[in-house]
C-alpha cells in the first residue's frame, strides 16, 4: 500500500510517463478499473471502465498535442463521439477533469459510487482502500492548493 507522498508523486506525473500498473493503480482508488492500455509513437490510450461497464476512452500524448475523451456510444451534442482538449498538467488534473466532466451524465447513468467488493477489489480489505482513499484526496487536495498558490 502507499502513502499519500507516494500517490502525490504519482499524481505530479504525466499520465504518459506513468506504467500502465502506476495508472491502473491511481484509478482503481476510485475503483476504476484501465482496459485497452497501448503505448504507441505519439500517445497512449487506455479505457476508464467502472465494475463491468466501458466508460470512456482517453487518449493522451506522449509529447505536444491533443488530448480526447472518446465513447462512440454517446452523443456529446451534434453527433460528436468525444471532446478533445488541451493536455493536462498532470494526472491528478486528468483525474479531476474526468470525475467533473462525465460525473453527472455518463458516471451517473453507470451509478457510479465508491465502494469496496471483496471479491473484486483491488485492495485487502476495506479499511485500506478507505485509507488510500482518503490519501488520495488530501494529495489531491496538497496538489490544488499548490497550483493555487503558484498562481497568487
Amino acid at each position: 500500500m502507499k502513502n499519500k507522498d507516494e500517490i502525490k508523486a504519482l499524481l505530479l506525473k504525466q499520465p504518459s510517463d506513468l506504467t500502465k500498473d502506476e495508472l491502473s493503480y491511481l484509478f482503481s482508488i476510485l475503483c476504476f478499473k484501465i482496459k485497452e492500455y497501448e503505448k504507441f509513437d505519439r500517445n497512449i490510450s487506455f479505457e476508464i471502465h467502472y465494475r463491468r461497464e466501458y466508460i470512456i476512452q482517453v487518449v493522451y500524448p506522449l509529447h505536444l498535442g491533443i488530448m480526447s475523451f472518446r465513447n462512440e456510444y454517446i452523443n456529446f451534442g451534434d453527433g460528436c463521439s468525444g471532446v478533445s482538449m488541451a493536455t493536462l498538467n498532470n494526472t491528478a488534473e486528468l483525474i479531476n477533469v474526468f470525475v467533473n466532466i462525465f460525473a453527472s451524465n455518463i458516471l451517473n447513468d453507470a451509478m457510479y459510487s465508491i465502494f469496496f467488493d471483496e471479491d473484486s477489489s483491488d485492495f485487502e480489505s476495506k479499511e485500506e482502500a478507505q485509507s488510500l482513499l482518503k490519501a488520495f484526496q488530501q494529495a489531491i487536495d496538497e496538489i490544488h492548493n499548490e497550483e493555487c498558490d503558484k498562481q497568487g
